[in-house]
């Protein structure tokens, strides 16, 4: 550490709200249950948890950049939409999962700018493999098919089939030459 004695304060704001101000380097247990990166937290981050759930906003992600040549510009804040977005997310009864199908050579929500706005609404993301899985799974409210490279193969197109008859809904994004 830097040698700085850091105080650990806690404020409660509301009847519903408490606010903490906790050194990670003292408090390793705590830091290690909330590092989503698996790179420590940094101070600064925010943490927001109810129970089980949390968010913890990086330090950061709480301010807007644009690429001005090789350096990046601050452009604004967005700690309000952070917040707010972790907020609905710890008081959520459950999330929505995303499958984004793979095994195609598919696009990913990363080559199209979208991994970070999909996160931002509160999405549970996760990969979804047919070549390998014996159908869509049960907890998929929506299938992302991102650009494949190749035809789905007939048993993967019936998984798909199956699970749109029933209900399932999808997003197709195609690349068309």
């Amino acid at each position: 550490g830097s040698g700085r004695v850091r105080a650990q304060r806690e404020v409660v704001v509301g009847s519903r709200i408490k606010l903490a101000t906790v050194d990670p380097e003292r408090n390793p247990t705590w830091s290690k249950r909330y590092d989503t990166s698996g790179g420590g937290l940094r101070e600064g981050s925010l943490v927001v948890a109810r129970g089980e759930r949390f968010r913890t906003i990086d330090m950061f992600d709480m301010y807007n950049y644009e690429m001005s040549g090789q350096q990046p510009r601050l452009t604004g804040l967005s700690v309000e939409q952070k917040v707010s977005s972790a907020l609905q997310y710890v008081n959520a009864e459950r999330s929505i999962t995303v499958y984004t199908v793979q095994g195609h050579g598919e696009k990913t929500l990363a080559d199209y700018s979208l991994a970070a706005e999909v996160d931002g609404e509160n999405y549970e993301r996760k990969d979804l493999n047919l070549l390998t899985s014996a159908a869509v799974p049960p907890d998929a409210d929506i299938l992302l098919v991102l650009s494949p490279r190749s035809d789905l193969p007939a048993q993967d197109a019936e998984k798909l089939r199956a699970w749109l008859a029933a209900g399932g809904r999808a997003v197709f994004l195609l690349d068309v030459q």
